[in-house]
């Protein structure tokens, strides 16, 4: 028998009236018999299940919540206690919806992952809560108030990037290794300004949480900056039936003898893999969709040497997968670059969407698709005449580790145990 969470303390039950004592103890057997049921073995009924489940128990919430009120106006809880119970309770059920919300909005990536996860390890319940960290952080329609410092530990606890050596705490950046933890930070592949509507839709769901952990990498800073403004990339080093392996691409090798930190310059990383400390990676749709955005931010530029040599490979990604939906892409080619995205950019790489179920109410395709474009086109890339040089720490704003203290800011004399 499943243990039930202590929703109501057990000590008020005796002072509730019969009805609201009935239904409470008839929706606690519903609750725990859902909870005794057994897991289906496939994904899809796995998530139906949990659905059910999640919608049970936020009923026996409710429940308890008018429990509580009922036991207030009986002048059996003080306001304080009143208050306290309330609270408790409302934090819970909004968890509970939190989580419902992201497997009805983000069943497709959810879905994705848990199908990565199983290829390792066969537990539905383990793939379902390692693919569920951080996708139930917002609330949709309610401005979120961004927090690096939550990001940054969610990423650190993902990746296991996060060490304390003789006092001093250091960060492990996936391209160079150990270093001073402030010199680190989480760097968005879907980065932050994109219209969140289109980038919801690209993926083929209605919402998308940019700051779940598999939306980062852990990076230097500089290397952080040179991923955010095109000045590198990230594309797959594998075959299709491999495991996949990462890495790091200077997109323009004119700048190879440029220093990316003290004793480290980008011809070092060139052509470097990704080092991971554990089995957690981001998830290949971001990186793709990092890479495409990559592709047209430079392509507006002109013919430099990454964009001659992407053009020209056969299969210019490596690892097939339904990663976005393909209607939107030749038109964000169109929009970013005024360039025709060759077929095999996207052959294999994506799903057709019924833009029916996918449209905010009030918008078309169209709208998302210029919107998306907008964003792209705003966004800083590293031709751009105000961008500082990634090889630089002059103006890096990236984020703020340490309220107010702008020392990572500075040069310094940082040191790195270097990945061989």
């Amino acid at each position: 028998m499943p243990e039930i969470k202590e929703y109501l303390p057990s000590k008020y039950e005796p002072l509730l009236p019969d009805a609201y004592w009935a239904k409470l103890a008839k929706l606690k057997r519903k609750l725990c018999r859902a909870l005794s049921a057994p897991h289906p073995s496939d994904i899809e009924g796995f998530l139906i299940s949990k659905t059910n489940n999640l919608v049970i128990e936020s009923a026996y919430i409710e429940h308890c919540k008018s429990a509580i009120l009922a036991l207030y106006r009986f002048r059996h809880l003080s306001s304080p206690e009143y208050k306290f119970h309330i609270r408790e309770l409302s934090m819970q059920s909004t968890v509970i919806v939190s989580e419902l919300r992201a497997i009805g909005r983000q069943r497709r990536i959810i879905t994705q992952d848990m199908q990565e996860l199983l290829l390792k390890n066969n537990d539905l319940n383990a793939a379902y809560m390692n693919a569920i960290i951080g996708k139930a952080a917002i609330a949709p329609g309610k401005e979120l108030n961004r927090n690096y410092k939550q990001l940054r530990k969610l990423a650190d606890d993902f990746y296991a990037g996060r060490r304390v050596i003789a006092l001093e705490t250091q960060g492990y950046c996936h391209a160079l290794g150990w270093t001073m933890h402030d010199e680190v930070t989480a760097t968005h592949l879907v980065t932050e300004g994109l219209d969140a509507n289109a980038i919801a839709a690209l993926f083929g769901t209605t919402n998308v949480n940019i700051d779940e952990p598999r939306n980062t990498l852990l990076l230097h800073k500089n290397v952080g900056k040179a991923l955010e403004t095109g000045f590198i990339v990230i594309v797959p080093d594998s075959a299709p039936d491999e495991e996949v392996k990462w890495k790091l691409i200077v997109t323009d090798t004119d700048f190879l003898d440029e220093t990316v930190s003290p004793g480290v310059t980008w011809n070092t990383l060139h052509g470097r893999e990704l080092k991971f400390l554990n089995d957690n990676r981001p998830a290949k749709r971001y990186l793709y969709f990092r890479f495409l955005m990559t592709y047209l931010m430079i392509k507006r530029h002109g013919q430099v040497n990454w964009i001659r040599e992407v053009e020209a490979a056969k299969h210019p990604w490596s690892i097939p997968g339904e990663y976005l939906e393909r209607t939107m892409l030749p038109k964000l080619a169109r929009n970013v670059a005024d360039t025709i995205l060759p077929k095999r950019f996207y052959n294999g790489m994506t799903f057709k969407a019924d833009f029916r179920i996918l449209l905010p109410l009030g918008e078309s395709r169209e709208d998302l698709e210029i919107c998306l474009a907008d964003s792209i086109l705003m966004a800083p890339d590293y031709h751009d005449s105000e961008a500082v040089s990634c090889g630089s720490d002059n103006g890096i704003n990236g984020h703020d580790d340490h309220d107010g203290d702008n020392s990572s800011d500075k040069d310094s004399d940082e040191s790195f145990t270097l990945i061989s």
